[in-house]
């Protein structure tokens, strides 16, 4: 039985669909205070789940990928990892 083709409308394992309103927007992650952008999103085959692909401000080439609970969690009772950014 073959898969349906994979859309930005598939669900992932945990039922994630991803929000393509992201894409462009900008972050700051609260820890070290670099400024990222969301440029899209790539799917993890080994865990069938969704990665934001974003990359930071001033290091051209490097893209970094994090699922969304990691990228939108919480680092203490009350801050997510990242807030928006006026960029």
């Amino acid at each position: 039985m073959s898969k349906p083709d994979l859309t930005l409308e598939t669900p992932d394992s945990l039922g994630y669909i991803p929000e393509v309103r992201l894409i462009g927007t900008n972050w700051q992650h609260y820890g070290n205070g670099h400024a990222y952008v969301i440029v899209g999103f790539t799917w993890n085959g080994e865990t069938d789940r969704w990665m934001l692909r974003h990359y930071r401000f001033g290091t051209p080439g490097v893209e970094y990928c994090r699922t969304p609970e990691n990228f939108f969690g919480l680092i203490d009772e009350t801050r997510t990892r990242y807030k928006p950014h006026p960029r």
